[in-house]
């Protein structure tokens, strides 16, 4: 199986980066409301951020790993 991702990138590097983003996120909103992110700018940005992160990352991993593994049944979720 081969590792190699985007641009030589390895597929679990990735996965890794969406996991420290998550975190990232878990820990930068936690205690506050919805009211108390979206008036604090910073937090409210730097959430974005990791998750626009997240989402790049994603697509990216999951065509290696897709192709890693045709025995797995992948589906859509819509």
């Amino acid at each position: 199986m081969s590792e190699e991702g985007h641009e030589g990138r390895q597929w679990r590097l990735y996965v890794r980066d969406m996991v420290e983003s998550g975190d990232k996120v878990q820990l930068y909103t936690e205690g506050l409301d919805g009211d108390a992110f979206v008036v604090e700018d910073l937090i409210y940005d730097v959430t974005l951020r990791n998750n626009r992160l997240i989402g790049e990352a994603a697509p990216l991993f999951l065509v290696e790993v897709r192709e890693a593994h045709p025995e797995i049944q992948w589906r859509q979720i819509a």
